[in-house]
């Protein structure tokens, strides 16, 4: 099945390489030094469906990724926009889509700038540049149906965008200076722990094999009833692998317990002491921790007195929080807060609350709280709220020059035809570099408790390095902070975000918002401005926690004014809904699922066994494929069962095959 090079790459006539059908490496030894253009590179040759394209030092090739749910390139594209304004996959000249979902993006590389080729801050994205190939569009995908195409080609190629060398460079240096060694699970502390030697000589000598002490940690078995004497031994214990794992090694093909006997086969010890003790995979964990491995399982008398301190420390902190938050009765309760909190906006923010104005960029929800600070400072109606008396706001602004703000709010106030006077504050923290851990400093000397409501645009500028928007743990510690901004203060605090990418209409008012959902939770008002069915204006929608849901209405920014509308808040009805990249995913997982499947299937009509380790003639891919789908999926779906080291062909398991291959999916896929 020969391949084709559209024009766009002959245009741009790179090097290039072929590559053989089911492959992806070149076919061709020392490939990095290929000299052969694409205007040159025979496509008529039946055993290469594909090309490589080898990228020049004054390249860089985009590679988005799509094959795991936790590494969505599409969704690190979005973050390093949101959160660093390059819009990669708009400036790309060259965009080449592959079948899987992902996608190539290129660029020029004039001043050979250097890029780390992967940031695990950006899951699933890699930075190919000189010394890579990636494959060139008009080929054959090996797993997937289809070929690569050119979903968007210029006669140029356009130049990497102005600073994504600094943001990958320094996201690459951050996390190398903070990374932090992984807690050691159960599994590598028994792995790698002498102790765990003696426990798998007890386990022996209690199932009947006798074991001799070899010295240097390492032990010789014999194993119940051997009568022969083709070797003095059965087996060993306490040879290491090359990353440092103690194994059992055995050589007996009637091991009782069906250790592995083949040349070179071998286990860990936790793994033979999850067979000698019966448990699954699911329990080892949980037991080898019970017995003292993983980590925090060995605690030296320096780590029990800190600990012991830190206990002192806490019941102190736990005096002091008391103090601050009392445990009360309901009676007790009653008598401390008779009240409700008063309104500063009447029917959708109590004092002390904290709400999140949500909208897709460039809908005017800066220019829309310039003009909920001007009623609030000022007095009178915005969009049907009000506030009972005239308030004094401080905006907190970190995205915009000290010169665009005053003209942005003045140009407001000329509008409205007020005099802000000292009831409307702003702080221009563009360029500092003050996250939420260090607002807090920067209002106690601003003086913030004069202020009835603080304004933080935009919340994203205030989530500290490290900090990832997805992270519900990380979001409610922001949120945490924010609340205690408002009891400190006593003030309202509203946070203004921008929503995610993508068509958001179908959403509820609570789903609307990029990051995680503690985001939404958190707050104790969400507002949102959706696109209208009606070019110009927007529906603003509204939730609560203290009142009653807001109707919904419609508004428009005009001549830097927001105004209430008259027409009904009818949302815009999106007609070529986006592809739901997940279910895309989650189908092409099944494709290949069964593909494999059908191979197994193919397999087990001849051998009543299958074996990891004949993955390669099952099914050409490596052991870790074969495993995950036999005991991920044949085995659930009942096509065979689990003895130890192999699984067996169980009853009637080709309707239980026949079965599977009609519908592979797991159960979580099967959720709506």
């Amino acid at each position: 099945m020969p391949f084709t090079i559209p024009q766009e790459i002959l245009d741009l006539n790179p090097r290039c390489v072929p590559i053989r059908k089911g492959l992806k490496s070149p076919a061709i030894k020392n490939w990095p030094a290929a000299e052969t253009r694409a205007k040159d590179m025979p496509t008529d040759d039946e055993q290469f469906d594909k090309y490589g394209i080898v990228i020049d030092e004054d390249m860089l090739v985009v590679d988005v990724d799509v094959h795991e749910a936790d590494k969505n390139g599409w969704a690190s594209l979005d973050r390093i926009e949101r959160d660093h304004g390059i819009d990669l996959e708009s400036a790309a000249s060259i965009v080449v889509e592959s079948p899987s979902g992902g996608a190539h993006l290129y660029f020029a590389n004039p001043d050979l700038e250097k890029f780390p080729k992967s940031v695990r801050e950006f899951p699933g994205l890699d930075f190919l540049g000189k010394g890579c190939q990636v494959i060139g569009p008009g080929s054959h995908h090996s797993t997937f149906s289809g070929t690569y195409k050119i979903s968007r080609g210029r006669d140029l190629i356009c130049d990497v965008p102005m600073g994504l060398a600094e943001v990958l460079n320094f996201q690459f240096e951050y996390v190398s200076q903070t990374s932090h060694v992984p807690e050691e699970s159960p599994l590598d502390s028994f792995n790698t722990s002498t102790s765990s030697l003696s426990i798998i000589k007890n386990e022996l000598e209690a199932h009947g094999y006798t074991v001799i002490t070899k010295g240097n940690d390492l032990y010789e078995f014999v194993r119940p009833g051997k009568r022969t004497s083709t070797y003095n031994i059965s087996g060993t214990i306490g040879l290491k692998s090359k990353n440092g794992r103690l194994l059992l090694k055995n050589f007996s093909t009637n091991d009782p317990f069906g250790f592995p006997s083949g040349d070179g086969e071998s286990i860990t010890l936790a793994e033979a002491f999850r067979v000698l003790r019966g448990y699954s995979f699911d329990q080892l964990p949980s037991e080898l921790r019970a017995i003292g491995y993983g980590a925090g399982s060995s605690i030296s008398s320096d780590e029990i007195a800190n600990i012991q301190a830190q206990i002192r420390e806490a019941r102190t902190k736990g005096d002091d929080l008391e103090q601050s938050y009392p445990t009360l009765t309901l009676d007790e309760l009653k008598s401390k807060s008779p009240d409700r909190r008063p309104y500063v906006i009447e029917g959708l923010l109590r004092r002390g609350e904290t709400m999140n104005l949500i909208a897709a960029p460039k809908t005017g929800k800066s220019w829309f709280v310039y003009n909920l600070a001007a009623k609030l400072a000022t007095g009178g109606d915005f969009l049907g709220w009000t506030s009972p008396m005239n308030l004094k706001c401080m905006i907190v602004d970190n995205e915009l020059h000290p010169e665009e703000l005053a003209f942005r709010v003045g140009s407001v106030q000329d509008a409205m035809e007020v005099s802000f006077g000292d009831s409307l504050h702003f702080s221009c923290l563009r360029g500092a570099a003050v996250d939420m851990n260090g607002i807090e400093e920067k209002l106690v000397a601003a003086g913030a408790s004069r202020f009835d409501v603080i304004i933080l645009d935009a919340l994203y500028r205030f989530i500290p390095a490290g900090t990832s928007e997805n992270d519900n743990a990380q979001m409610m510690l922001i949120y945490n902070t924010i609340d205690r901004i408002a009891r400190t203060f006593d003030c309202s605090v509203i946070c203004v975000h921008h929503s995610s990418k993508g068509n958001q209409n179908e959403k509820q008012v609570s789903d609307v918002g990029a990051g995680a959902g503690a985001i939404s939770r958190a707050a104790d008002t969400q507002v949102v401005l959706f696109p209208h069915e009606q070019q110009g204006l927007v529906c603003v929608e509204a939730i609560t926690r203290s009142s009653k849901t807001p109707a919904a209405r419609s508004a428009k920014l005009d001549n830097f004014l927001w105004s209430l509308c008259e027409e009904d808040a009818v949302r815009k009805t999106d007609s070529e809904p986006k592809p739901d990249k997940k279910k895309i995913a989650t189908m092409q997982n099944q494709m290949r699922r069964v593909a494999r499947a059908e191979k197994v299937k193919t397999y087990l009509e001849e051998h009543p066994v299958i074996r990891p380790q004949d993955a390669q003639e099952v099914l050409g891919e490596s052991k870790s494929v074969l495993r995950t789908l036999l005991r991920d999926h044949l085995e659930p779906a009942g096509v065979v069962v689990f003895k130890n080291f192999y699984y067996e062909r169980a009853k009637e398991w080709e309707e239980r095959m026949d079965d599977f291959l009609v519908d592979p999916s797991t159960p979580a896929e099967s959720q709506p």
